[in-house]
């Protein structure tokens, strides 16, 4: 082997800053017919009912008594007798974060710092051997703040005359915040890799990378809201969870609860052999691993520990891979043709429910497998570009007696949902001018899936009780584009228009969700139900672009 040593450093600094905010009405009532967004009706009853649970609340979670609520009774002193009534624990709930009697306005703060290392270091001890290794250090903190404001509110003595917290004395405006926390994480990575030709046909490529991942949850203080009196607790800030405690008065979680740790190494190994000057073989063996992220394991209410199951906390999701194939390519054409098989252990699977809440549990073992097609080409003043994917990704054995309220024993052997199964887009181009100055290009882009399920047992029950399958329509989208750019000494200009969705179908939808409506009020309120997104109508944009170099 001929000495060609060469070495090579390369280290990279990067810090960001993030500050964003919105503000939503929770709770609302959307009129079909006028578009109108209204606030939930409002009543001595409904008020009393309440904030009769959230006074319950706050008794048996903070120890903390509401100023003239009755616990006998369930309701306020000066509540009319006919909407007092018996408590019960089961009745307590946080006003502010799971009851969906009131509406309010919900401003939220997400504040992030990020910053961190990368470097890797690049040795060549001969020109047919390369050594790469390498790490990166990356420390995350953010700040996430949720407030209510607004809310409306009856009278409790005399029904028919309402007051507003958005009138008055100022304090009224705003009331409890749902959350104020703080997250840090801190990420550390090594990697390694080699790659090596003993002929020149043949390359010969491994590595590895070992990831550390620690999480914490810092919860800030918060004012808490009496409603007995329409104020703040005075002297009183506590923390939406990690202050609480149980029956005995201890706090129900540790500062330990609030942190996760996770470690872990994935090898990789792959090699490529080129048997004739167009064709070549390839095959490629990886692990890899994700962890959960930490809105998956803390809930700003009902803390750290609500997705254990049978004790056992989240573990990170496990995959190992293995895939080979062919490929050819010439001056005017690339294609390429695999088979990939993908094995999966814990995989971690979610779904997004009310307030910002995410359900996420270990699921079990999936496989996943199927071939891909690859083709790109360039003739003349035409191109051209597609691929296709014929997958098959099935759940095998389930680590939980229930995913989402269905049962473990009818999702084994399903379909594993919201991936499409058949995966095909096209594109074909031609540019009408070939100038180093300027071009003029039109095209036509195809985009299509199908097999794609909605519900983790590939079902669902219509309004009338009948079972029907969860499979989306086919999705076909199929868009025409025309194109001119012209390039000046200091700028390129790029005006483009853009027809989208031309064949547009009644039934052609994009995604399907698997969540819980809080929007509802009826016997199906806080059950889950399949939800589909209806792909755009026909439109048409047009689109100015400089880039300035």
């Amino acid at each position: 082997m001929e000495n060609f040593r060469t070495e090579t450093l390369v280290t990279n600094v990067f810090y960001s800053v993030g500050v964003g905010t919105d503000q939503t009405l929770i709770n609302d009532i959307f009129d079909v017919k006028t578009s109108k967004v209204e606030t939930q009706p409002i009543s001595s009853g409904r008020d009393a009912k309440g904030f009769g649970e959230h006074a319950m609340y706050l008794l048996h979670n903070f120890d903390l008594w509401t100023t003239d609520f009755d616990t006998a009774y369930y309701g306020f002193f000066y509540t009319p007798p006919e909407f007092k009534r018996i408590s019960f624990v089961d009745d307590t709930t946080n006003f502010f974060s799971d009851q969906r009697t009131h509406s309010w306005q919900n401003r939220r703060r997400r504040d992030h710092k990020d910053f961190g290392l990368s470097t890797y270091f690049q040795y060549n001890p001969y020109n047919n051997m390369q050594i790469v290794l390498g790490g990166e250090s990356r420390f995350w903190r953010g700040n996430r703040i949720s407030e209510c404001w607004h809310l409306n509110f009856s009278d409790l003595v005399f029904d028919d005359r309402m007051a507003s917290l958005t009138q008055g004395d100022p304090y009224a405006r705003k009331l409890q915040n749902l959350y104020d926390y703080n997250t840090e994480v801190t990420n550390f990575s090594l990697f390694g890799r080699s790659s090596f030709q003993p002929i020149e046909s043949i390359t010969i490529q491994a590595g590895g990378q070992f990831n550390y991942s620690k999480m914490k949850v810092i919860e800030n203080p918060i004012p808490f809201f009496d409603f007995g009196t329409m104020q703040y607790f005075e002297d009183v800030l506590l923390r939406s969870s990690a202050d609480q405690v149980d029956s005995t008065g201890n706090l129900r979680f540790s500062e330990a609860d609030y942190q996760r740790t996770y470690k872990y190494f994935t090898p990789w190994i792959g090699s490529n052999w080129n048997f004739t000057r167009n064709m070549n073989l390839f095959f490629n063996f990886a692990t890899a691993q994700k962890e959960p992220t930490i809105l998956s394991w803390y809930d700003f209410d009902k803390g750290p520990l609500f997705q254990q199951r049978d004790g056992k906390k989240l573990n990170h999701e496990t995959a190992v891979s293995f895939e080979f194939g062919m490929g050819f390519r010439s001056h005017h054409l690339r294609t390429k043709a695999n088979y990939y098989r993908t094995q999966y252990r814990d995989k971690i699977e979610s779904v997004l429910e009310f307030n910002e809440r995410i359900n996420t549990i270990n699921a079990g073992k999936a496989l996943f497998q199927g071939i891909e097609f690859e083709l790109e080409s360039e003739i003349g003043r035409f191109d051209f570009s597609g691929s296709a994917t014929l997958s098959k990704n099935r759940w095998q054995k389930m680590e939980v007696q229930q995913i989402f309220n269905a049962n473990a024993k009818d999702v084994e052997g399903k379909v594993v949902p919201f991936l499409p199964e058949r995966m095909f887009n096209a594109s074909i181009g031609y540019r009408f001018t070939v100038h180093q100055d300027h071009h003029y290009r039109a095209g036509v882009d195809i985009n299509y899936w199908d097999r794609y399920y909605g519900t983790y047992t590939n079902s669902y029950m219509k309004a009338d009780g009948t079972v029907a399958s969860a499979a989306l329509p086919y999705f076909l989208d199929i868009g025409a584009h025309l194109s001119f750019t012209k390039s000046f000494s200091k700028c390129d200009l790029t005006f483009r228009l853009d027809a989208n969705n031309i064949l547009n179908r009644k039934d052609n939808f994009m995604r399907a969700q698997y969540t819980i409506d809080y929007g509802r009020t009826d016997e199906v309120n806080g059950k889950y139900h399949l939800y589909v997104l209806q792909a755009p109508l026909l439109n048409i944009f047009l689109t100015t672009e400089i880039a300035l170099h």
